[in-house]
Order: structure tokens, then sequence, then C-alpha cells
């Protein structure tokens, strides 16, 4: 990495996990005066920016290797630097992130298991829709958290760094909770979890909306899976 003006040029070769060119965003390890530890955050379609292994898909078989990509002359400004959080100051806008970004990767296992579920299963739809609404406030929660980090960097009161990291954790807990509900639906047991009686049934108005949302998700899924 070297210094260019206000930012920095990355070239080289690198590993990514599998499957990076279908996400947003890149983090990429690096390090700064005198071997500080820090990352960047880049966008995975930028300027420079190669993906060798071009006709990778996603896959629910195995474990995908992970995947070469090439840095020829990739400019990164200086917003996209963030800094290594200390132990003594883990309530900061980089931690929070860390955490939103955690919360980011457990919607997608979640969204990718329900959706092969729904490919290889007839689910109840009492079941699919308590699974759609958990991952819909997973992402809910994940957006909040997202308005309060961006508050935080502009904000420069400890108020606001701490709300991020409130925000931010609970995100990265609710959509923990969902994607393992999900994967203990659809993959554990499935047939039993599936046409099981919840226990604690809620209120009549509320197992109806589970019912439509379950429905709704399901006819979605068989006209436009892509969709979802």
């Amino acid at each position: 990495m070297m210094v260019s003006g206000v930012g920095w040029r990355l070239a080289g070769e690198a590993l990514s996990t599998p499957c990076t060119r279908h996400a947003d965003w890149l983090l990429v390890p690096t390090q700064i005066d005198e071997g500080k530890a820090a990352q960047l955050l880049l966008p995975t379609r930028i300027d420079g920016l190669h993906y060798v292994a071009n006709s990778y898909e996603p896959s629910a078989i195995g474990q995908p290797p992970s995947e070469h990509i090439l840095l020829k002359d990739v400019f990164a400004d200086s917003g996209a630097l963030l800094h290594a959080v200390a132990e003594e100051d883990r309530i900061d806008v980089p931690h929070s992130l860390a955490l939103l970004l955690e919360a980011a990767r457990h919607i997608g296992a979640g969204r990718r298991t329900l959706r092969r579920g729904l490919d290889i299963s007839e689910p109840d739809t009492y079941a699919t829709g308590v699974l759609s609404m958990r991952l819909a406030a997973a992402e809910a929660a994940a957006e909040h958290a997202g308005r309060a980090i961006d508050a935080a960097q502009i904000g420069l009161t400890e108020q606001h760094r701490t709300k991020a990291y409130f925000a931010a954790a609970a995100a990265c807990i609710a959509a923990a909770d969902a994607a393992r509900e999900i994967r203990a639906t659809f993959e554990q047991n499935a047939e039993a979890l599936l046409t099981a009686t919840p226990e604690g049934e809620p209120a009549p108005r509320m197992t109806d909306l589970f019912q439509q949302v379950g429905a709704l998700r399901l006819e979605q899924h068989r006209c436009s899976p892509k969709g979802l």
C-alpha cells in the first residue's frame, strides 16, 4: 500500500472469502504507521479490483475455497480506513461497524438457508411466517444500526458512539438468533419442526398474521425465487 495524496494506492494479489464479488463491500486488512493494524472498507466493484475466479457462483454444497483477487492501482481515500480498536476503548465506531458486518453475515446466511429450505421442502405457512418475520426484524435492526453508526461518525459526543454500539450489538444478536432458528428449522429434523405446534401460542390475530406472511413468502418464492 503506497500513500497517494489523501489516500492510498493498492497493488498485488490476495485471497478473499468465497463469493466476494457478490457482496457490496470488501474488508481489507492492512498496516499503517510503522506496522499499526488497520482495515480498508472498499466497494467490491471498484476500478482496478479484479476477481480471478469470476465464474464462481454461490453453492449450498460443501465449503468453497478462497478466491484470488488482483489489485491493480486501486485507490482508497482516507475515509475508507478503519483503525483498529484498542481494548480500553471498545465502544467506538469501528467496533460498532464490525458488529454490523457480523450481523450482515448472519442475515445473508439466514436468507440463503431459508431460500434453500423452501426449494427442497413444503414447509408449514405458520413456520415460514415466523422465520420470515424474524429475518425481517433482524434486517430492520441492521438498518437502524447503520443509521446510528452514520450519526456517530458525524457526532462528537460519547452518547452517539454508545447508541451506535448498542444498536449494532442488538442487530448482531437478532441476526444471529434468526439465522440459527432458520438453520435449525430446515437442517435439523426439518420434518418434525415444520409441522410441530409451537409452545405458547400467540394471540389469534398474531397467528393469522404469521400465516399470511408465510403464505406470501411461499407464493413469492415460487413465482420469483431471485426476488427474495
